[in-house]
């Protein structure tokens, strides 16, 4: 797209969402849904199943959460005023949110102990290559820069993880639980 959008003069905005999360945003493995769900998904479906939350390769890869509701804000923002993003790469995220996944099971076990009175066991480390299968590949963070979202659209994500997983936990346990 932007080797068109460069050469051919093809109109485009590109958004690149970085782990977008709220309630309702993946499914339980072995319930409604087969495969691997994202993260936060198989973190509760363990919690809620009462096993150990796995941490792949230990739990040291980082990732950067956003709240849905401050990324569609910002897709708002561009198809109010196309004009001001064409040709432009914008990252949506919340580099304020950078954790290890490590962190990451702390904190959502701690929301969860505290939302059921439930004390989850402890996390377990896993081969990547067990727990995707053979090939995975992955890189060690993803964290955003969105420096041009904010010049271009103003856009400035504020919410925290910590606010954000009391009503995901609250969505999994009143669907699931």
């Amino acid at each position: 797209i932007y080797a068109r959008g460069r050469h051919d003069g093809l109109a485009f905005t590109i958004v690149r969402p970085f782990n977008v999360i709220g309630p309702r945003m993946d499914f339980i493995r072995g319930i409604d849904g087969e495969g691997t769900p994202r993260v936060l998904a198989s973190f509760l479906g363990a919690l809620l199943r009462g096993e150990p939350l796995e941490l792949v390769d230990g739990g040291c890869s980082r990732r950067a959460f956003l709240w849905v509701g401050e990324f569609v804000e910002g897709l708002l923002r561009i198809l109010e005023e196309p004009g001001r993003c064409l040709g432009e790469i914008l990252n949506l995220g919340n580099p304020h949110n950078d954790v290890t996944m490590a962190e990451l099971a702390q904190r959502l076990s701690a929301v969860f102990a505290q939302r059921t009175g439930t004390q989850p066991r402890p996390p377990r480390t896993v081969p990547a290559e067990r727990f995707y299968g053979e090939g995975y590949d992955d890189v060690a963070a993803r964290v955003p820069e969105i420096e041009q979202a904010r010049r271009l659209l103003g856009w400035v994500p504020r919410r925290a993880l910590d606010e954000m997983l009391p009503e995901i936990v609250d969505d999994y346990v009143a669907r699931y639980g």
